[in-house]
């Protein structure tokens, strides 16, 4: 576990990578990082599905993120949310949630891994390892549920994205929110093999 105060997503991430990197004698090319958030909770077989995909040839991997069923979730919004979630019949799917991310440390270093954004910094790193050419997936195979909180630290985060879909709210989106949770709130777990 770290501590600190760092003022934005990407880097509480970035040093979540630093301080893992740092404590693994396994050559980059063999380790694998894993990204979720606090809220989040991931299944049992996580990592061995993103060690599945990582032995198909896939640099790296991004999964589908469905809404904890709690008593404060409101059922409309729920149903918005699922409404709008876009899942491809071939189980693919155009979304990036830093809570449900894995890839390769070493296309992690050679694509300058997370960069210091207040939000986005997932989908800023995978457009990146995208451009680089590296091979992606993203699947609905790859499932983890999160808080469906609707207040958050991020602008633009998660849960004002889940705002839009509260009754008498404008502005539902045609693609589901976007993935963001507090900066200071992140789970980056290492693999190596």
């Amino acid at each position: 576990v770290i501590e600190g105060s760092f003022g934005s997503v990407g880097r509480a991430r970035r040093a979540g990578v630093r301080a893992g990197l740092s404590h693994t004698n396994a050559p980059i090319h063999r380790t694998w990082i894993a990204s979720t958030d606090a809220d989040t909770f991931v299944p049992p077989d996580w990592f061995a599905l993103q060690m599945m995909f990582a032995t198909q040839g896939y640099a790296a991997v991004a999964g589908v993120v469905e809404l904890e069923r709690a008593e404060s979730l409101d059922e409309l919004v729920a149903e918005r949310y699922a409404k709008t979630y876009t899942v491809f019949p071939d189980g693919t799917h155009p979304h990036v949630h830093a809570a449900n991310l894995g890839l390769h440390a070493d296309a992690y270093r050679r694509t300058g891994g997370w960069r210091s954004l207040v939000r986005s910094e997932d989908r800023d790193l995978w457009d990146r390892l995208r451009t680089a050419g590296y091979r992606t997936l993203a699947t609905a195979e790859l499932v983890v549920v999160t808080s469906a909180r609707r207040s958050g630290r991020v602008p633009g985060g998660f849960g004002e994205c889940l705002r839009q879909f509260v009754p008498g709210t404008h502005g539902e989106t045609a693609h589901g929110p976007k993935t963001e949770s507090s900066p200071d709130k992140r789970r980056i777990t290492l693999v190596t093999t």
